[in-house]
């Protein structure tokens, strides 16, 4: 980070080719980016800044404890001039309005999403919290998050409060003014284990050298051989899976974790699924995405059909309680995100593949072995619906390499 120019009361930090303004009041730092890179534009603000600073000294300012002071100090003093945010929402109050009208109209995995990286916020922030003071808070979220989770995790939970802030609470005149991420330090990635096999997985708690968590933790690294795959869909099937104590009823369960098996799909995609999308002429799936195109409300990507999936649909959907949803309970009602992860956690239970944490392993087992058997990178991101190369490269080591053999050809005879 540069220092583009000091004065007293108020500076200039250049980041990135951005501008910030910094200042000190009553002892506590404070800082906003002023989303330009115009020097002069920035040197304006600042200066506004500082001469604002000035006259709050002095007491001609109107603020208050809780109060958004470097918007105070922008605007001019004009914070509290109609129409205005109401000057101490808290953060908690902020959130259980945005709860009961603001997100009604998302889906409902969305608003369980967000739900929970809500209570984190409120944990680690406070519910108390002034809206005013979570702009200057945002860094110190960072540093108390990071030590419970990775970057990826805490930058989703800010990126919800943004998407709250900014699309809900400012149109609705409770906050004073949009919330930016921007020129924040995030703690440096983890890089994610490599996916294993059962049997490296087995090998690997059985050295001994592996804590109680990190056994726990190992499993979601798991990736099921095609073979493992079949026995698990036979077990799901055939097996007499007891749900207390009582055989389940849940004849969508068996066809949902194949629909997994097969296409690599997610949860969530598998749960989107209608009968429309399944071509049993031509043997081929569309896939409703969410994520590869943030401008358009749904996507498609197509996966074949192969001959063991179109059989289970087949049978499933002659008992198939009617509706547009291919997986459902009831006509018409789409299963929910928590629903569904129970009934694979109803299935499961009480039985070797209860390590299996989520629909997830699924997919990742999918991708590895499409991996393991030479298919091109190019394919398995198409097929997978992944949006850039990094993601595909966690199953690099899977992928026949050269690398091994060009070891091999110096050094063993």
């Amino acid at each position: 980070m540069a220092i583009h120019q000091r004065a007293r009361g108020a500076s200039l930090e250049l980041q990135k080719d951005w501008f910030r303004v910094v200042f000190r009041y009553n002892g506590q730092k404070y800082q906003r980016a002023l989303n330009t890179q115009d020097p002069e534009e920035a040197e304006g603000l600042r200066s506004r800044v500082a001469e604002n600073l000035k006259l709050l000294k002095r007491g001609r300012l109107d603020y208050q404890p809780g109060d958004d002071l470097i918007t105070l100090l922008l605007s001019d003093g004009k914070l509290n001039s109609a129409p205005v945010a109401s000057k101490h929402v808290s953060l908690g109050a902020l959130l259980k309005d945005y709860r009961k009208g603001g997100c009604l109209s998302k889906e409902e995995n969305t608003r369980y999403t967000e739900r929970i990286h809500i209570k984190h916020l409120l944990r680690v922030f406070g519910r108390r919290t002034s809206v005013g003071q979570v702009p200057a808070r945002l860094q110190e979220y960072i540093k108390n998050r990071s030590k419970e989770v990775g970057q990826e995790t805490i930058k989703k939970e800010l990126g919800t409060l943004s998407s709250i802030w900014n699309k809900w609470a400012l149109r609705a005149k409770l906050v004073p003014a949009p919330l930016t991420l921007r020129n924040l330090d995030y703690p440096k990635k983890k890089e994610k284990a490599r996916f294993q096999t059962w049997t490296e997985i087995e090998r690997r708690i059985a050295r001994g050298r592996l804590s109680k968590k990190e056994q726990v933790g190992i499993w979601d690294c798991l990736y099921l051989t095609v073979n493992e795959i079949e026995e698990l869909l036979a077990y799901v099937k055939d097996a007499g899976c007891l749900i207390r104590e009582k055989r389940y009823q849940f004849p969508w369960v068996y066809p949902m974790i194949a629909f997994c098996a097969y296409t690599g799909a997610r949860r969530s995609e598998m749960l989107r699924c209608e009968i429309q999308d399944l071509d049993f002429e031509k043997n081929e799936i569309a896939i409703r995405e969410k994520k590869k195109d943030r401008e358009k409300e749904l996507t498609f990507r197509h996966v074949p059909m192969v001959p063991q999936l179109k059989a289970i649909l087949e049978d499933w959907l002659e008992v198939h309680p009617g509706g547009q949803y291919t997986f459902c309970k009831n006509a018409g009602e789409p299963l929910t995100v928590q629903m569904a992860t129970h009934y694979l956690r109803w299935a499961l239970e009480e039985s070797r593949w209860s390590v299996i944490k989520g629909f997830h392993t699924l997919r990742h087992s999918f991708i590895s072995n499409l991996a393991s058997k030479g298919v091109s990178e190019r394919v398995i991101m198409r097929l997978a619906g992944h949006l850039n190369r990094e993601t595909t490269a966690r199953y690099a080591h899977l992928f026949p390499s050269a690398v091994v053999d060009a070891v091999k050809l110096v050094f063993v005879k």
